[in-house]
């Protein structure tokens, strides 16, 4: 609970926030990043190689996650899509934000290769130099819910603000994708199957 990792790497050669490898345990576990007390972040912030980096073999699941000012990678890369895994990749709490990563090489706020579902119920990523988010799911991926306090948000980034590709339900909702140098938002499935669900 509670994981503070900025300022690393300042020697200038490599350094994480936090590096998390749970991708060869012998039957899957889930990673919990989670806050207590007064504390609502989990800040990964200013670090040379980028912010956040987890492998997982079970579900990932990140509450109030701060993610910022990166200089040589994502604010975040999250994977749990290895063979045997199970379980998404959920964003808790007030949400999480991905701002102004990769200014010397080029990076996303958040990538995400799930082999379940991904949530958010608030998400913003701007000002990142090779575009907002980019998720990759097998199962449904939603941002954002239909009330007035829920919004994700992808702006001012050097590509896409937001590409999706699901082989589920892709369901937005409250979202902005405004000012970004490619395509506000692509969502894509990645294997047409008979129905399809797209909500936006």
């Amino acid at each position: 609970a509670n994981l503070s990792a900025n300022g690393n790497g300042q020697g200038g050669t490599h350094g994480y926030g936090a590096e998390l490898y749970n991708n060869t345990a012998t039957s899957p576990k889930a990673v919990t990043l989670s806050v207590s007390g007064g504390n609502l972040d989990t800040t990964v912030d200013n670090n040379y190689s980028g912010g956040l980096f987890v492998y997982s073999l079970g579900a990932i699941s990140i509450t109030g996650l701060d993610a910022e000012n990166n200089t040589h990678g994502n604010g975040a890369y999250l994977e749990n899509d290895f063979t045997g895994a199970v379980g998404g990749i959920t964003f808790n709490g007030w949400g999480a934000g991905f701002g102004n990563n990769g200014a010397s090489v080029n990076s996303y706020g958040l990538e995400v290769l799930s082999g379940g579902a991904i949530t958010a119920t608030n998400l913003w990523a701007w000002g990142n130099s090779l575009g907002g988010a980019f998720l990759v799911g097998t199962g449904a991926v939603t941002l954002g819910t239909s009330a007035s306090t829920s919004y994700a948000s992808f702006g001012n980034n050097g590509g896409y603000g937001l590409e999706v590709f699901s082989n589920g339900a892709i369901t937005l909702n409250n979202v902005n994708a405004d000012g970004n140098g490619g395509y506000g938002a692509y969502l894509k499935k990645m294997f047409i199957p008979l129905f399809e669900s797209y909500s936006v």
